[in-house]
């Protein structure tokens, strides 16, 4: 198995990026040997995951608030704010499955190269490169 995740800054106030270099996930991707067909081409099973939020500086270091007011008819009036909380949705897998002839190599894939070195219906040896 071989398999990539995906970040992003995780933005200010500003929408730059956060200057204690917080990151926010992205999602990943994933490549599986599912072993061989009997012509000796190589299955494989691509799958890649995409997660969507909304995660600020202010939904992760954030932190719960409160103010104390006189009130001038008598009194006192507390008011409470609590640190917005970040939406974090990951959408459902977009798999695919398919061949790949065993003498052809190498495989690009999202911006690596898979050099394959050998296979056989039980196992796959290969390098990664970028």
């Amino acid at each position: 198995m071989f398999g990539t995740s995906r970040t992003k800054d995780l933005p200010n106030a500003f929408g730059k990026a956060d200057i204690w270099g917080g990151k926010v996930d992205t999602g990943y991707s994933e490549l599986r040997f599912q072993g061989l067909t009997e012509d000796n081409k190589i299955i494989f099973r691509f799958m890649d995951v995409n997660i969507q939020s909304n995660e600020d500086v202010f939904t992760r270091y954030g932190q719960n608030t409160s103010n104390v007011y006189s009130n001038p008819f008598g009194g006192i009036t507390i008011s409470q704010s609590t640190k917005p909380e970040a939406k974090i949705s990951q959408l459902p897998p977009n798999t695919t499955e398919f061949l790949f002839p065993i003498d052809n190599k190498t495989l690009n894939i999202g911006g690596y190269t898979v050099h394959v070195i050998s296979a056989t219906p039980f196992n796959l040896e290969y390098k990664v490169t970028k």
